[in-house]
């Protein structure tokens, strides 16, 4: 990543410090964090939200990629909360896949980048 954007391949590791920060303060197991399911879907909003728009970064959209980062986290706790009775961890990161990406990137990039009155 690093070969084509410099902004993404730092984006990524901001997000996935973020959201490994986030699982841990949530009260994730260290081993959880470490196999990278908590940091996977942090990584995707963090680039999809402040990675790959350099010419129209600013500090908005820099805390707006933060709070995505750390949104996606908690949803993806929830999600596995949610999904808990039905099987294991990794049973449901298959399951989860980039799927609180997709809907945490869809929320708060309506926000970020929808030109006013456009919704």
């Amino acid at each position: 990543m690093a070969v084509s954007s410099r902004i993404a391949a730092v984006a990524a590791v901001v997000g996935a410090l973020i959201g490994c920060f986030t699982a841990y303060v949530l009260g994730v197991t260290p081993s959880d964090i470490g196999m990278g399911l908590w940091g996977y879907n942090p990584v995707l909003c963090m680039i999809a939200l402040g990675g790959l728009a350099p010419i129209i970064f600013d500090w908005r959209k820099a805390v707006l990629a933060i709070y995505g980062s750390v949104f996606c986290t908690v949803f993806v706790g929830a999600f596995l909360t949610l999904l808990a009775p039905v099987g294991s961890l990794i049973d449901m990161a298959f399951l989860l896949c980039d799927n609180p990406f997709c809907w945490c990137s869809a929320i708060l990039r309506r926000d970020c980048f929808a030109p006013s009155g456009y919704f």
